[in-house]
């Protein structure tokens, strides 16, 4: 399969056309000044906890507390959902959440008015297929699979390739496709895990407008901006050269 990368970069404003085989798959968007936190992984300090509301407030680095809420069940229980078995969402390794304590965090939802970014403590780490959750051992596939066979078989797909202790959670684009396609999701994820992990045991909380992913802040991957892979390609074995253009 021919695969070319297109990178406009105009204004401001920054365009990412994935093609394959001279079709258009993948189309991402990102305006400069405009960057989200959603998706981003913080070393952050808890500031304070409030045990009656199951809420702490988590110092990121970004000027004002986010919100972490400590009943938190981590990935949607519809995913882990199939027929004759109860979805069960097995617990993070977490410890009990006190002041003053460092904690790695993600984003989940942004900034609103007043209100700080809403944290999880349940990583998630999305590829193409497959999204890697490091500290859950589970496997799960996208509820919006809807035929029962199909999510069986890309159960047993999920289970053949998944890192020992660690959980993978199938993506709707993984509809036909087998482990074998998972595998280099799986690789790039499980090292950037790694990668993560290795910042969180050199680095200080907060650090002050740095994601842990080693990029600056909002170019972590959530919907709709550009993944790590278009920044980084692959090499030329896998992917044609990125070719640039401006207006």
């Amino acid at each position: 399969m021919k695969k070319e990368i297109l990178i406009d970069r105009e204004k401001g404003l920054t365009r990412v056309a994935i093609l394959e085989d001279e079709e258009l798959c993948e189309f991402y968007l990102e305006r400069e000044g405009a960057e989200k936190l959603a998706g981003n992984i913080y070393k952050g300090r808890v500031q304070n906890v409030l045990r009656g509301m199951q809420a702490a407030f988590v110092d990121i680095g970004t000027g004002k507390n986010a919100f972490l809420y400590l009943g938190d069940e981590g990935p949607d229980k519809r995913d882990l959902a199939f027929p004759g078995q109860e979805a069960q969402i097995p617990a993070a390794r977490q410890e009990r959440v006190v002041a003053n304590q460092d904690l790695l965090v993600q984003v989940v939802k942004e900034p609103d008015g007043t209100k700080g970014a809403r944290l999880s403590t349940h990583i998630t780490l999305p590829g193409r297929y497959v999204v890697l959750a490091p500290q859950m051992d589970c496997v799960g596939v996208s509820r919006r699979i809807a035929q029962e066979g199909e999510r069986q078989r890309l159960k047993a797909e999920a289970e053949r390739v998944k890192p020992a202790g660690m959980g993978l959670i199938v993506r709707t684009a993984a509809e036909g496709r087998s482990g074998e396609d998972f595998l280099e999701d799986v690789r790039e994820l499980t090292a950037l895990w790694e990668q993560i992990v290795g910042r969180v045991r050199a680095g200080r909380a907060p650090c002050r407008r740095r994601c842990l992913c080693g990029l600056p802040p909002g170019l972590w991957p959530c919907a709709l901006r550009l993944p790590r892979r278009v920044r980084r390609p692959r090499p030329a074995a896998r992917v044609a050269p990125v070719v640039w253009w401006s207006g």
